[in-house]
């Protein structure tokens, strides 16, 4: 992940996702707001419900690069998905003590 931004510009937040054979890369500009960037109010992973989500959607070319990812602001990454059908959803997060 990295965060960048251009004097009296918007920052912006870049996610990076790179597996054995597929990858992907998608940016949101910040401050998120429902009003600019896709949203969702709720998606189902993994038996159990995340709310307030946006979406970042990506043209792809090819079907090794990601085109959809869904973003919590209050638990990160929730689910990228790729244009062949392959996915990949959030199974379980390990707060710290």
């Amino acid at each position: 992940m990295q965060m960048e931004g251009v004097v009296n510009s918007a920052p912006v937040f870049k996610i990076y996702i790179q597996t054995e054979k597929k990858g992907g890369s998608f940016k949101f500009t910040l401050p998120l707001n429902t009003e600019t960037t896709d949203y969702v109010d709720s998606i189902r992973v993994w038996d159990k419900w995340y709310y307030d989500v946006f979406i970042n959607v990506q043209d792809s070319d090819t079907v090794i690069r990601a085109n959809k990812l869904y973003y919590s602001t209050k638990y990160g990454i929730i689910k990228i998905e790729w244009p062949d059908g392959h996915y990949m959803e959030l199974e379980k997060i390990d707060w710290p003590q």
